[in-house]
């Protein structure tokens, strides 16, 4: 994905949580395996992983993480609308049924930090089985922390 969104900035500085993590040398590496695997697990689709991000980033702010991950999501199939609506905090319109219960999981992971009740959790294991419910709760904590991150290096949109 990296061609089609900007990943340093006019003066060669990281975009992304990477700034950040270049000053903690020692967690860069692990941070990066941790996401790759989150997105690698393949319970759930690319659509579905990026419907998921873009909740999250719907509840952070992040501006860069929701930059980056319109672009992907519509590398992935979403169209614009979708995408806009998503990073807004909106169910997207024609969704699959699956996709838009990844949707609103993960918002609603994002929104009360990965509380749910035991039956939204029966629920989503239903849907996505545990495999696929453990996928969208690791990716939601994954964009948490890199919107943390993000948000704490106070990176633009290029």
């Amino acid at each position: 994905y990296g061609s089609s969104f900007q990943l340093k900035d006019a003066d060669g500085n990281l975009l992304g949580p990477f700034g950040p993590l270049s000053f903690t040398t020692n967690t860069l590496l692990p941070y990066l395996n941790y996401t790759s695997a989150t997105t690698q697990v393949g319970v759930i689709t690319p659509k579905e992983r990026e419907l998921a991000t873009l909740a999250t980033v719907s509840v952070t702010g992040s501006e860069y993480i929701i930059y980056a991950h319109k672009k992907i999501g519509i590398s992935v199939g979403l169209t614009q609308k979708q995408v806009n609506d998503a990073a807004k905090g909106h169910v997207p319109n024609k969704l699959g049924d699956r996709e838009q219960y990844v949707y609103v999981l993960a918002l609603k992971l994002a929104n009360d930090y990965g509380s749910i009740s035991d039956r939204t959790f029966k629920n989503a294991v239903k849907e996505l089985g545990r495999n696929g419910t453990s996928q969208v709760a690791q990716m939601v904590g994954s964009y948490l922390l890199s919107s943390v991150l993000v948000n704490l290096a106070d990176v633009k949109v290029p």
